[in-house]
């Protein structure tokens, strides 16, 4: 294995039987352990250099970070990305993410700073035959309220539904809001989280 501007991390799986390195050229790269020569895969996404990369063996994820504070999270059979998420911290750079490990055990990401923190992670649905028919029409607005943990969605034939983050379950709904077939193009909630504003 031979790179010109080398490799900044690198993380094996077992059950894929790959070799995934990641570096300053922002080029995510799947080798196979016993074919060096050229590696099997690429994976472009990155806008700047990755420092930190780990497998979700059960899911069969790639999670890499990089100097920007963007993770991403790849499918390893596919080479696509799932998922992108940021550290909105802007506080000193001591402060900033520099690593990252996946605890396969209780399926949570872990990530380091002068600190570190824990993000428990669901599982996607996986194939789209199973994933749950929220409205007739057309989803016009999602809002999440963080006080309550719920995400509130409207669709255009003026039916708004609460949704619960944790479960996914449905709370409660209210058919034709502003009239029938009135789509909902705005959401807002107060400062509280108790009064939600919508209009059509």
């Amino acid at each position: 294995m031979s790179l010109f501007k080398g490799v900044n991390a690198f993380d094996y799986s077992s059950r894929a039987n790959a070799i995934v390195t990641g570096g300053i050229d922002k080029i995510l790269r799947l080798w196979h352990p016993n074919i060096l020569a050229r590696p099997t895969g690429k994976m472009t996404g990155h806008l700047f250099t990755i420092v930190d990369i780990c497998i979700n063996e059960k899911d069969q994820h790639i999670i890499s970070l990089s100097t920007a504070r963007i993770i991403r999270i790849w499918d390893i059979q596919t080479l696509t990305s799932l998922q992108s998420f940021c550290d909105i911290d802007i506080g000193s750079t001591d402060k900033r993410l520099s690593a990252i490990y996946y605890d396969n055990k209780y399926e949570r990401l872990l990530t380091g700073t002068t600190v570190i923190s824990c993000w428990p992670l669901t599982r996607t649905i996986q194939d789209s035959m199973f994933a749950p028919h929220t409205h007739e029409r057309a989803v016009s607005q999602i809002l999440y309220n963080h006080h309550s943990n719920q995400v509130v969605t409207t669709c255009a034939e003026s039916t708004i539904k609460m949704w619960d983050v944790e479960t996914g379950r449905l709370i409660y709904q209210i058919l034709d809001s502003h009239g029938a077939s009135v789509e909902i193009t705005s959401t807002a909630v107060d400062k509280a989280g108790n009064i939600l504003a919508t209009g059509g």
